[in-house]
């Protein structure tokens, strides 16, 4: 509550309620699960194009509990996807393991 006074004599005065709403501020960077971020895949390198990736990645953020957090693959030389908003992992492009082994 804030109270307002004039310098009249007498002094008037009038009160308001003030409502205050904290504002969560982004402290937390989001987590990967497992804790140590360690994602591996096997795929055939004759794997069809959309071909999933069997581990699915998944972080959470402790400053937004309960909000979708977003993916973005880095790397990759453009032959494989991340979906930004489930964490799976597809192949974009044809894989050849003679060129390379593992990305």
């Amino acid at each position: 509550m804030v109270e307002a006074a004039d310098g009249g004599s007498p002094s008037l005065k009038n009160t308001v309620n003030v409502e205050v709403t904290i504002i969560n501020v982004n402290e937390h960077a989001p987590a990967f699960i497992p804790p140590n971020g360690a994602y591996a895949c096997s795929l055939p390198e004759d794997s069809a194009l959309n071909a999933v990736c069997d581990q699915t990645i998944v972080a959470t953020d402790a400053d937004h509990e309960g909000e979708e957090v977003s993916y973005r693959l880095l790397g990759g030389n453009g032959l494989f996807e991340i979906d930004a908003i489930t964490g799976i992992v597809v192949t974009a492009g044809l894989l050849d393991r003679e060129l390379k082994v593992s990305f």
